[in-house]
């Protein structure tokens, strides 16, 4: 009771001085909400919003069911094969896919709040169009993007792992899972693009308000400028660790990556707080995934020393959203072909 208390004068005064600075610094306010609001139209949206689409047509209609099955999702973190859709396209499209999808299986009654809790710690991650493509750029190496998602991806799963055996909860049984309470065809297409929409306006919404009270507690302690970055807005974060450079900067990158900062955490709870699933998970997993991620970099930068860009911008993406969108449909040919094989036909 009085922990509560005391949380709640500390929030109080954390709007209360936050609504000062945003008086004080109107002006640098407003230019981080013009700057941030056209990186998304530009960076963000134009890949997130398919993809959103996509992977909730995934879901809806178990399209890679038939992939979980051959992964033992089941024996590996005690979910059903309806899972996979949530898993993979999590894996490809990043934040927050996953949580959209885990949602989506909890609202349809094919996973439990425990279980839709875990693969939302499991599927949300930085998807590969961002950290091949911009944290590669920002440290002028392939090779760094390559090994920073594998090191994300692997904490994650054995994360999961270990989660799901802990877990004493009953989840719904393999036939449980594998039922599908999907509408037709224009529904469902439908029902994703106007919750797609929805999402995306969510995310910006986010992104700007953490961007902003980063700028604002900058302009207050410049030197934690880089700190709140990698707090507030996790590519923000890179950009300032690639900013910093050497040992320093290569963890604030990987840290960013793994941990992914206040504003994709918001955004995460924005679909699970109001279903009634736990966060508690995805929070441990993001803050063991900061720690982790940061310190095999320092580790990689050891072995390979890295000179970051000269611009620290936030480039253009190694990996466009048309490649996305092939990775996807092949994801589905393998599924259509396992399925085939299975039946013997």
């Amino acid at each position: 009771m009085i922990f509560r208390k005391v949380l709640f004068a500390a929030a109080t005064l954390t709007v209360g001085f936050l609504a000062v600075l945003l008086l004080v610094y109107e002006p640098y306010a407003s230019e981080a909400v013009r700057g941030t609001l056209g990186l998304f139209f530009h960076r963000v949206l134009p890949p997130l919003f398919p993809y959103m689409v996509l992977a909730r047509l995934m879901v809806a209609f178990d399209l890679l069911a038939p992939l979980g099955q051959w992964m033992h999702l089941n024996r590996l973190f005690r979910l059903p094969s309806c899972a996979a859709s949530v898993i993979l396209t999590g894996l490809l499209c990043g934040f927050p896919v996953g949580a959209a999808g885990a949602c989506t299986l909890h609202e349809q009654g094919r996973i439990s709040s425990d279980a839709a809790g875990r693969l939302t710690a499991l599927s949300s991650n930085a998807g590969p169009a961002f950290v091949f493509g911009t944290v590669s750029a920002l440290w002028n190496s392939r090779q760094y993007g390559g090994f920073l998602w594998g090191i994300q991806t692997l904490s994650a799963v054995l994360i999961a792992c270990i989660a799901a055996r802990l877990c004493q909860s009953e989840d719904l049984s393999e036939d449980e899972g594998k039922h599908s309470s999907a509408g037709t065809f224009p529904e469902e297409m439908c029902r994703a693009v106007s919750e797609s929409a929805s999402a995306c306006l969510c995310v910006c919404a986010y992104i700007v308000f953490f961007r902003v009270t980063g700028v604002l507690l900058s302009r207050l302690i410049p030197a934690m400028a880089p700190v709140f970055g990698v707090l507030f807005e996790f590519s923000t974060g890179c950009a300032d660790g690639a900013a910093v450079g050497g040992y320093t900067g290569i963890f604030m990158t990987g840290f960013a990556v793994g941990c992914a900062g206040l504003s994709v955490m918001m955004q995460n709870y924005n679909f699970l707080g109001r279903r009634g699933i736990p966060a508690k998970l995805l929070w441990i997993t993001k803050g063991i995934q900061g720690i982790v991620c940061g310190t095999a970099s320092v580790l990689f930068y050891r072995i390979h020393p890295l000179v970051p860009a000269e611009s620290t911008a936030v480039s253009g993406l190694f990996f466009s959203w048309n490649a996305g969108i092939l990775t996807l449909a092949v994801l589905l040919l393998l599924s259509k072909l396992y399925k085939i094989s299975k039946r013997g036909i």
